[in-house]
Formats: C-alpha cells, sequence, structure tokens
C-alpha cells in the first residue's frame, strides 16, 4: 500500500474554511443540486489537470481538498489534492483489477470531514484517514460471496450517521461506519449499479435501494418496508431513485429503450401514479426541480437533455441539438456535460431550459459520463481515459 503525505499542506488548508462543498456523490444532499450559482461557460477557463487513472468516479470535494479515484492497470488510487493547483496531499492504493469492459473504478469516493469511504468495483469496501490518507480499515466482500455485476460495482458510500450505506447484495446493505462490519443486508442476490439515496417521509428516515426491485427501508434498522419490481434490461439500474414532493414521490428510470415511473410511497407501500418511455435514462441521474424532473433521455451516442412534467409524465423541453449527458442544479442552472467533454447550461428559473451556453473543455479523455462536481466557483470533470480537470466558472 503506497501513501505519500503532507500533513503541513493539509493543516493549511483545512484551516481556510471554505464554505462551499460538495463532499458526497451528487453534492451535499446527493442530489446533483446545490445553492452555489455558476458563472459563464464561455467564460470558463482551466486551472490544472491531472491524470487519475482509468474509471468513473465522481469527485468529493471539502475544504480546499478534492478527493479523486483512478485505477491504473493493476490498482485503484484513492487521491486527495489540492485544491488551488491539483498537487498531490497524499494517496492511497489498493490492489484492484480494472476490469474488462469500460475499465476502472465506478464510485465516488465520499467523506465525513474526518475519514474517506470508497467501494471498488469487486466489492472492497474502503475507509481511508482524510488528514493523512492511512487506512483505518477495509472490508472485502468479494471474499465473503458478494455477486459482481457485468461492467463491475458502481454504487457510491452514502453516510448516514454512524452507518454506511451501499447498493449491493440482494436488497442493499449498512455498515458500520468505524468498524466497516455489515449490520444488516443480505450478501446473495443480484445488485445493481445505483446508489441508495435516504430521504424522510413524515418525520422518518429511510432509505432506497434500487436493484432488481425498488426497496424501502427503515435508514436506522433495515427493516423492509415497502417494494417494487422494477427490472431493467441487462440489469442496469443504474439512475439513482429521484425522490421529492417530502418522501411522497419516487421517480424511476432505465434506458435501452426502457421506461420511466413514478411511485407514490405512503409509509407502508408504493403505488404507481404513470409510466412511459418519455425519459429513458441509460446512467445519468436525473434531477428533480420545481414541478419538472430534468435528465438525459436515451442511451450513450444518442441521448438528448429534456424535461418531463413530474405530475404527468409528458414531455415540456427537449434541446434535439444536445448529446447524451449528465448534469446537476446550481442555483436555477442546469449545467450539462456530454460524452464529448462539452459543458452547457440552461436558465429553468421559469420552469423552462433557457440554454445559455457551450463550451468545450476538455478534450483525450475517453467518455466523458460523470457529472460534473462544483464548489468555490470551481467545476471538476474528469474523463474515463483518466483526464481530470479543474475548471475556474466564476
Amino acid at each position: 500500500m503506497k501513501k505519500t503525505v503532507s500533513t503541513i499542506a493539509f493543516l493549511a488548508i483545512i484551516t481556510l474554511g471554505f464554505a462551499s462543498n460538495w463532499q458526497y456523490w451528487r453534492g451535499e444532499d446527493s442530489t446533483g443540486i446545490t445553492k452555489e450559482e455558476v458563472g459563464k461557460i464561455e467564460s470558463a477557463t482551466g486551472l490544472w489537470e491531472k491524470n487519475i487513472g482509468q474509471g468513473y468516479s465522481g469527485a468529493s470535494i471539502y475544504n480546499g481538498l478534492v478527493l479523486a479515484s483512478g485505477n491504473d492497470g493493476t490498482n485503484d488510487t484513492i487521491y486527495c489534492l489540492k485544491e488551488s493547483d491539483g498537487s498531490v496531499i497524499w494517496e492511497y492504493k489498493y490492489a484492484e483489477s480494472p476490469g474488462k469492459d469500460y475499465k476502472g473504478i465506478r464510485a465516488t469516493p465520499v467523506t465525513d470531514g474526518k475519514t474517506v469511504y470508497s467501494f471498488s468495483r469487486s466489492g472492497r469496501l474502503v475507509c481511508v484517514n482524510l488528514k493523512d490518507g492511512k487506512l483505518v480499515w477495509e472490508n472485502n466482500l468479494k471474499d465473503k460471496g458478494i455477486k459482481g455485476l457485468g461492467w463491475g460495482l458502481s454504487s457510491s458510500v452514502i453516510i448516514y450517521g454512524n452507518m454506511l450505506f451501499v447498493q449491493t447484495g440482494g436488497s442493499g446493505m449498512a455498515f458500520d461506519a468505524k468498524t466497516g462490519k455489515i449490520l444488516w443486508g443480505e450478501i446473495p442476490g443480484t445488485s445493481s449499479y445505483s446508489t441508495p439515496v435516504v430521504f424522510t417521509y413524515m418525520g422518518k428516515d429511510y432509505v432506497a435501494f434500487l436493484g432488481e426491485t425498488l426497496n424501502i427501508k427503515e435508514a436506522k434498522t433495515g427493516k423492509l418496508v415497502a417494494n417494487y419490481d422494477w427490472k431493467a434490461k441487462l440489469n442496469v439500474n443504474a439512475a439513482n431513485p429521484v425522490v421529492f414532493n417530502d418522501g411522497k414521490n419516487i421517480f424511476l428510470s432505465y434506458g435501452y429503450s426502457g421506461n420511466c415511473i413514478l411511485l407514490e410511497f405512503n409509509g407502508t407501500e408504493l403505488k404507481p401514479l404513470w409510466q412511459n418511455k418519455n425519459m429513458r435514462s441509460h446512467f445519468p441521474s436525473p434531477i428533480y426541480y420545481n414541478g419538472l424532473i430534468y435528465g438525459s433521455d436515451g442511451n450513450t451516442g444518442r441521448g438528448k437533455l429534456e424535461a418531463i412534467s413530474a405530475e404527468t409524465g409528458e414531455v415540456v423541453w427537449k434541446d434535439e441539438n444536445s448529446n447524451f449527458c449528465s448534469i446537476i442544479l446550481a442555483g436555477e442552472t442546469i449545467v450539462s456535460i456530454d460524452e464529448k467533454g462539452t459543458l452547457s447550461y440552461y436558465d429553468v428559473s421559469k420552469n423552462t431550459m433557457n440554454k445559455l451556453g457551450s463550451k468545450k473543455v476538455i478534450e483525450g479523455g475517453g467518455k466523458y459520463w460523470t457529472a460534473p462536481s462544483l464548489s468555490n466557483g470551481k467545476l471538476y470533470i474528469r474523463g474515463s481515459n483518466g483526464q481530470f480537470k479543474c475548471v475556474k466558472v466564476k
């Protein structure tokens, strides 16, 4: 295991007290939404760039520290980088195959401010110190019989108090954040490529695990309270469940000419409200905002950015000139990156999508399938071949 450390650099950064973090998969509340606004994309400038190895994991940003990961053909590496210039503060390596197809790590490294958690494509759950990158614990689920997926396990870790949730095993699993010990969940069964979603309904916390079935469990106990069969073609349930309306509604979507559905949750059961083919998200997670669901409809190579009505499921707007893309919402601006590395942004303040501009910001990195991360006026973009770039947008 290799680690390089600069404690002085770490302490200098951590005391600066940056206000805008993006420390989890899909941002501070794991919805892909941030209150931070984005500047003009046409004026975006590259600050630094680094090759971090193959993969599709996103970046997490915490108090001036940037967490990223990739695979070099033999090992996965978790990087802690300096926000200002991309220099390495520490790195942690562990043995992991890159896989045969679409190589590299999928899960985004996340932090609670003290430790960093990551999940490998074969099922290795790792916890290291945020300060110096030293190993705290690891739990190799592959050795315990976790069933792999054709394109590798992909769930990012969701931190819930002293518990960790991972979409793996038969219906999702929970772990002790301090030790990595399994708290509940079944090893046998087919997993999926999505990440769990924690939400609150009527004052009680639940977690949604989407595998071949959507399973709603009590977050604290793991008790199953409701489920709904939602088996995707090739088992590619990759887009996260989108939960909104105070936990009453859950939107699901899958690609390969698949379907989308809106479900109603009442605390004990899930009821379908409508179902159609208007948003068939291959794997980018859609975003709900102000009555509309925004996302990329269709598979890689032919998807289009659109918005559908959450109430009816009808298409409200589609950018016919767009490409397959992943998105975030910054203030009232949708920011997308298409698979060729072009950033675009759209004003959605009036429940429409007014395109404001585009700019190609990176090249030569393979597929740009990973949603960008936004923190302190900077977007972080990664390509599947390892190109990782920090772009200033303010």
